[in-house]
């Protein structure tokens, strides 16, 4: 079963989409350690007024909440792609 230019132009953008969530991913997760670190430090240091750590603590919560909204990978794009799997087996 040969695919149309426009269906094989979506699975291709499909499959660079799920690749890049794959890598922002991991690269938020690598983010939120020296984050976390660095907030942890501010809280107990003594020379600031706590408008950082506050900061740092507000993006933290941002990134986990992203990231435990999306932890897996895209739906949509997944289901397409099986789909396509199984027409190239046919």
């Amino acid at each position: 079963m040969e695919l149309s230019q426009p269906e094989v132009k979506i699975i291709n953008e499909s499959i660079k989409f799920v690749n890049r969530w794959f890598w922002y991913k991991y690269v938020l997760v690598a983010a939120l350690i020296p984050m976390i670190y660095l907030s942890v430090f501010l809280i107990f240091s003594d020379n600031h007024d706590g408008r950082l750590s506050s900061l740092l603590s507000v993006a933290i919560g941002l990134i986990i909440g992203y990231l435990a909204r999306n932890w897996s990978e895209p739906k949509k794009e997944t289901l397409l792609l099986k789909l396509v799997k199984t027409l190239k087996r046919s």
